[in-house]
């Protein structure tokens, strides 16, 4: 089947950009893959939204669409990176993975907010920095995510219904050419 996933925004991630002047702000972007146990697969499964600069609080709305091949083992990997030169190494902002079964029922189509687990040195200092700004307690960071589950199933009907689409604007000819060819390509019913 298929996946949808829309990367709709992330809020209060950590800063991970230092400077003298304190201006700087992470430059977060989403990695997003459907792998197994928390971790991503071969980087050519991998999606990645745009970088977005200086922004703890970033709205992406990028969608993406993947392949899942086992339902139930397979689950939605999200990471949040802040991206830096091209002489360091791309800092990781938080991270979770949506078990993609529970799209099933489409409950997960309207957005739900899931939290970042961030590196534990990450997390010490943005739970320091909100202390000394005078915050009584800190927000944990977060992504909104859009997922929808299309099994196999659905898109297969969907081929066929515009390909039959298709044969009925076409000449009686061409028609009667893709009535057969179709026939010779059904599938068994299961």
């Amino acid at each position: 089947g298929k996946v949808r996933v829309r990367v709709v925004r992330c809020y209060n991630l950590p800063n991970a950009d230092w400077s003298l002047t304190g201006n700087n702000l992470s430059d977060p972007y989403v990695k997003l893959g459907v792998g197994v146990r928390g971790r991503l697969p071969a980087e050519e499964y991998v999606r990645k939204t745009r970088t977005l600069l200086d922004d703890l609080d970033p709205t992406f709305d990028e969608e993406f669409e993947l392949e899942v091949h086992n339902l139930e083992l397979q689950e939605l990997v999200v990471e949040v990176f802040d991206e830096d030169t091209k002489f360091d190494a791309d800092d990781l902002l938080g991270q979770c993975s949506v078990q993609i079964a529970t799209a099933r029922d489409g409950r997960l189509a309207h957005g739900e907010w899931y939290r970042l687990r961030c590196p534990h040195a990450l997390h010490q200092q943005a739970v320091q920095r909100a202390k000394a700004a005078g915050a009584t307690e800190y927000t944990t960071p977060s992504i909104f995510l859009e997922v929808e589950w299309t099994p196999l199933s659905d898109i297969s009907e969907t081929a066929l219904e515009i390909a039959e689409g298709r044969a009925r604007r076409r000449k009686p000819m061409q028609r009667a050419h893709d009535t057969a060819a179709k026939l010779m390509m059904d599938l068994p019913e299961s």
